[in-house]
């Protein structure tokens, strides 16, 4: 069974031997984030092929003490910053992809939730045994706020395609199920006191799935309102200029290829499909 908590950091340090493009100047505002109740919060919202896997990759290795990690950043743009070791390797981090909990062989998603409470409270129970004491748990929610009860120790969730069991399935009793369990874990008062920082991710916004009851306190950083998000996923236009000139391919040429956008200050260029391969960046990054 795959253990959420404790997971490597081999596949980004794998990730900066290939012409990383460094993103690391996120975890400065999400650090400015941790444990601030109004702010801790937090969804980005991309298309696909934007970054965002990646960045939950790279947050999970920083934030987890899983890994002794400094070495993978200290050169790093987060390295410079001067608050870097007062986050870094310092919190349990449950590091999810809804993907991986897909046991359906069709559109109704049987046994997705049951899959995520059982793994879930798993890795709980191998990593925090006194709080599971004479105690069975069915509900992971329930789970983690025992596990803060006895070992007084918050949680930073990175959930990589939150939005996966409504773009997927077709089941209304199993979307209802799962937003109840977001809604238990981030919204309801005992779950969110467990909680030093939530960062999701998705490909549509909140609003697209009716659940600004159950998720409006997460603050959302979309398309049409980036923020100071805006550099952090898809390339910029000088990343990719700096990608050719280090790498002797042709700027011009990959512009050709490149579809981009305009998000706040700054030109992003996407990523094109893999079909596209031949004729992109994408074997170097």
């Amino acid at each position: 069974m795959k253990d959420y908590l404790f997971q490597s950091s081999v596949e980004f340090a794998g990730a900066l031997k290939n012409n990383y493009v460094d993103k690391t100047e996120i975890i400065s505002y999400l650090n400015s984030r941790i444990n601030v109740p109004t702010n801790k919060f937090i969804c980005a919202v991309r298309p696909c092929r934007s970054g965002k896997s990646i960045t939950a990759m790279m947050l999970n290795a920083y934030y987890s003490k899983a890994n002794d990690t400094k070495n993978l950043f200290v050169n790093l743009k987060i390295g410079q910053d001067p608050n870097f070791e007062n986050y870094l390797n310092k919190y349990h981090v449950l590091y999810i992809d809804m993907q991986d909990f897909d046991l359906s062989i069709d559109n109704e998603g049987i046994g997705f939730i049951d899959r995520i409470h059982k793994d879930l409270i798993k890795t709980l129970k191998k990593h925090f045994p006194k709080a599971f004491e004479n105690k069975e748990f069915t509900d992971v929610a329930l789970a983690i706020r025992e596990v803060y009860a006895v070992y007084q120790e918050k949680f930073i969730f990175i959930i990589d395609e939150w939005d996966y069991v409504l773009r997927v399935f077709k089941n209304t009793a199993l979307t209802d199920n799962y937003l109840s369990l977001l809604r238990s874990l981030f919204k309801a008062t005992a779950g969110a006191e467990c909680v030093a920082l939530a960062y999701i991710t998705g490909i549509l916004p909140i609003k697209k799935y009716k659940t600004q009851s159950i998720l409006n306190n997460f603050k959302e950083y979309s398309m049409l309102n980036p923020k100071e998000f805006a550099q952090f996923f898809g390339f910029t236009d000088s990343e990719v200029r700096e990608l050719c000139q280090s790498n002797d391919v042709s700027y011009e040429e990959t512009r050709r290829w490149y579809d981009g956008y305009r998000l706040g200050d700054y030109e992003i260029l996407r990523r094109p499909s893999l079909d596209d391969r031949d004729h992109n960046l994408d074997y170097l990054i």
